[in-house]
C-alpha cells in the first residue's frame, strides 16, 4: 500500500510531505479456547517498508518556502531525505500511516454495511 502522510516538527518548524510504501497487517480477533478465556487479540500495525520525501516546507510565521528534493538534477534526494526522515521520525510517521489506514478501514466497513 502507498500513501501520502505530512510530518512536521514544531522545534524546526519544517513539514516533511512523504510517500510511504507499507503493508497494513489487520490483527485479529480473540477466538474461544480452553475454558472460554480465549487468545487476546493482536492490534493493527503497519510494517513501513521505504520512505521518500515529497516536499519540505520551511514555515516563517504564516509564510513557508517550499523545496522538492526529486528536483535536483544531479541526484534525487528524495530516497536520502526519506531514509532520514525515517530515522529520525519512525513513531510520528508509523502513527501516522497506522491512523491513516484505520481511518480508510473505518470508512470501507460502514460502506459496506450501507444497505439501500
Amino acid at each position: 500500500m502507498r500513501m501520502t502522510i505530512t510530518i512536521s516538527d514544531a522545534d524546526r518548524n519544517v513539514d516533511y510531505i512523504l510517500a510511504v510504501a507499507c503493508d497494513f497487517l489487520a490483527g485479529s480477533g480473540s477466538r474461544p479456547g480452553w475454558l472460554e478465556g480465549g487468545q487476546p487479540t493482536e492490534a493493527p500495525a503497519v510494517e513501513i517498508s521505504r520512505v521518500r520525501c515529497l516536499e519540505m516546507a520551511l514555515w516563517c510565521g504564516q509564510y513557508a518556502v517550499s523545496a522538492w528534493p526529486g528536483g535536483d538534477p544531479c541526484e534525487s534526494l528524495e530516497q536520502r531525505i526519506g531514509d532520514w526522515c525515517l530515522d529520525k521520525y519512525s513513531d510520528e510517521i508509523e502513527t501516522a500511516v497506522l491512523a491513516a489506514c484505520l481511518a480508510r478501514r473505518d470508512v470501507d466497513s460502514s460502506n459496506d454495511s450501507f444497505s439501500y
